[in-house]
């Protein structure tokens, strides 16, 4: 009777420990796809200017556009154990591995092709940046950050 007991106790705590195990490595991840011109306005009225924040990040990096709209955001999680495929926009979507120390490694798709890969460290409070060109002497960019 009493081992039955002992069991029935460690069968409890094996599962509310499990899952708890199972998300531990896990991180909740934004990816805002922004592209860059030169033009004061989008031909798309459904973009709008990115937000201070990310501004203010890529006109410190050396890009030559002065102007980045927001296309789209999406917030999503990954694990160690199990890569996220992100879909951004009819044309580009993000692979996001989480890897160890910190490190993510985000593979860019453009119009089903893979087009580069990217691995980095990527601290809270900071974003990772990546893109490519676009037509028309533009850019498309992917800023990925860790939300709360």
């Amino acid at each position: 009777m009493k081992s039955r007991i002992i069991l029935t106790i460690l069968f409890a705590a094996l599962a509310i420990l499990v899952p708890a195990a199972a998300n531990a490595g896990e991180r909740k991840l934004e990816a805002v796809l922004v592209w860059g011109t030169n033009d004061a306005t989008s031909p798309d009225p459904s973009h709008k200017p990115v937000p201070p924040e990310i501004a203010k990040k890529l006109t410190c990096l050396p890009f030559k556009y002065t102007h980045y709209f927001e296309v789209s955001r999406t917030t999503f999680s990954v694990s160690e154990s199990d890569p996220a495929k992100v879909r951004l926009s009819q044309d580009c979507e993000v692979i996001v591995k989480q890897l160890e120390h910190g490190k993510v490694e985000v593979t860019l798709i453009g119009k089903g092709q893979p087009v580069g890969r990217i691995t980095q460290e990527l601290k809270k409070g900071k974003a990772l940046v990546t893109g490519g060109n676009a037509a028309n002497s533009t850019a498309w960019f992917v800023v990925l950050c860790e939300v709360k």
